[in-house]
Formats: structure tokens, C-alpha cells, sequence
């Protein structure tokens, strides 16, 4: 039959006591069958003692994480343009996406890549996006603009090309459908101001990403 031995240090003064629980229910602590120390919430275990595999993680029982993934991506290649000749703001019709929210809590990211310009240099437009709901029309954001067009266009008109690249965060809290559109207006000057690729071998490109678990912080926050 083997023994258990306890051996004290005869260097060290301390005195080490093995105490029971308070239990009624017997136990049996079960030795290894080799050389080592016993580890403890104080002890360390160096890295090059770890071997064998790992288990598989199950994270379903996980709680307080959040996630954020990309459930859709919708994009339109636009070739024509949009052009303002006066004060008025116009709608880019061929640039609507209409979007179906897959929940409530979805999250849309409105980009747009497109070359721009102007038949003078002193004149600039603002550059926005709308969203219509059960025919409801809202601009993102609420009374303000996303990008404004400052544009040269040079000795004749629309031989210098520009660049805008527009983009805004959007919530709209529903799962009906959403139709985003982009809209153009002259803020300044008395010619016109364009956006889009009609004259230009440059498309205009307006994408929406939906994404799932995002949370949009405003007030700087």
C-alpha cells in the first residue's frame, strides 16, 4: 500500500494546517501520480509547463459582449449627373437605393463616391441626403447638409473634375422599408453646380452597408 508523507522545511519557522470545510458530505483529494507543486489562487504556472489541447470554447453562455456585422450592402453605379442651376435643392433620382431594414435596431452607413463641378469658380452647392418613410421625407442629418462643394472649373466650363466623397450614419428604427436619396443645391454664385459622372468617364458610386448591433453615440460622445 503506498504512504502519504508531510515533510516539514527545517529551515522554515511557519506553520502550514490543512483545515477542513465546513461540510457534512465526505470528500477524497486525489493525488497525481508524479512530481510537482500544487497550484493556488497565489501561484503561477510558467508557460512552457503548458501542454496537451485546448478545449473548445462555447460562448453561448457569455453575457454583456455586443457584435457588430455587416448583414447587407447595396450599391448603385450612377452615370448621369445632377446639375443646379439656381437656388433650389433637386433630388438625384437615379441615385435612390431603397433599403429593408432586417430589425429595428439596424444601422446604415450612406457613402458617396462621385466626381463634381462647377461652370464658374464662384459658385459652390451643399450636398445631402434625404430618407423617406411611409412618405414621410427627412433629411440626415435634420436641417443641415453633409458635404459642401467648393468647385474651379477652370478656362471653360467643366473641363476640371473634382472629387466628393460624402458619407453620414443613419438609424432609421424601423423595418419598413427606407429609400435614401442624395439631393443638390447651389448655396452660392449664379451658374450651375453639378454631381455625377455623365461628363466624365469617372461613375459615381452610392453604397449603403447595413450593419447589425451598432449603436450610433451623438453629442460628440
Amino acid at each position: 500500500m503506498s504512504k502519504v508523507k508531510i515533510q516539514g522545511n527545517s529551515s522554515g519557522t511557519g506553520i502550514f494546517t490543512i483545515e477542513a470545510p465546513n461540510s457534512n458530505t465526505d470528500r477524497t483529494l486525489t493525488l497525481p501520480d508524479n512530481a510537482g507543486e500544487v497550484l493556488t489562487n497565489a501561484s503561477s504556472l510558467s508557460a512552457a509547463n503548458l501542454a496537451g489541447s485546448l478545449p473548445a470554447i462555447d460562448g453561448s453562455a457569455l453575457t454583456g459582449l455586443t457584435s457588430s456585422d455587416i448583414l447587407n450592402v447595396y450599391s448603385n453605379k450612377i452615370l448621369t449627373d445632377l446639375e443646379v442651376g439656381n437656388g433650389t435643392r433637386y433630388t438625384w433620382l437615379q441615385a435612390e437605393i431603397t433599403v429593408t431594414p432586417t430589425s429595428i435596431s439596424s444601422a446604415f452607413l450612406l457613402q458617396l463616391d462621385a466626381p463634381a463641378w462647377s461652370t464658374t469658380s464662384a459658385t459652390y452647392g451643399n450636398l445631402g441626403f434625404y430618407k423617406v418613410i411611409n412618405g414621410t421625407t427627412t433629411e440626415i442629418p435634420t436641417g443641415t447638409w453633409v458635404a459642401r462643394l467648393y468647385l474651379l472649373a477652370g478656362g471653360e466650363a467643366r473641363n476640371v473634375y473634382h472629387h466628393v466623397n460624402a458619407q453620414f450614419w443613419d438609424q432609421p428604427g424601423t423595418t419598413n422599408p427606407v429609400t435614401y436619396k442624395i439631393y443638390l443645391e447651389r448655396a452660392g454664385g449664379s451658374d450651375s453646380v453639378a454631381v455625377g459622372g455623365q461628363n466624365t468617364s469617372i461613375p459615381s458610386n452610392f453604397t449603403i452597408y447595413e450593419l447589425s448591433g451598432a449603436t450610433l453615440l451623438t453629442d460628440g460622445v
